[in-house]
């Protein structure tokens, strides 16, 4: 959300993923992906195991809502993208780590910041309803 701040005029838009459909694609990404810091342990977890693991429920829980309800760098990513040197998310990100004893304040926060920046947007399509989420966006848009 905090890139459109980068643009004259943006139009902004974003698309959603089903909340249950995104975790267990999460699940089979890194079960799938040899280079992914996590595959030797998600080997030998079943997605319940993972969804009862409290160091990786937190990264599940409310996903979109804290991508949403957190600011970037933009001096950071203005730099980066003029020296066309790529970051990763987290490296851009004002957030920081998050003691457990505060993640439900934190995640508070995180969705009524979230919840304004949706009422910004323009268009907010789902993935799983991408062809009618397109469609909907063209007949809006013109």
């Amino acid at each position: 959300y905090s890139i459109c701040k980068l643009l004259d005029n943006p139009i902004c838009m974003t698309m959603l993923r089903d909340p249950i459909q995104r975790v267990i694609s999460h699940y089979l990404f890194i079960r799938s992906s040899q280079t992914h810091a996590l595959h030797k342990k998600f080997q030998s977890m079943s997605i319940m195991d993972m969804l009862n693991d409290p160091n990786e429920i937190i990264s599940l829980t409310n996903h979109q809502t804290l991508y949403f309800g957190r600011n970037l760098n933009l001096d950071l990513l203005k730099q980066n993208l003029a020296a066309k040197n790529p970051i990763s998310q987290t490296q851009h990100t004002t957030s920081r780590v998050i003691p457990k004893s505060n993640m439900n304040l934190e995640l508070a926060i995180s969705l009524e910041l979230a919840m304004s920046r949706l009422k910004d947007l323009a268009f907010i399509g789902i993935t799983e309803q991408f062809k009618d989420s397109l469609l909907l966006m063209s007949y809006t848009f013109g």
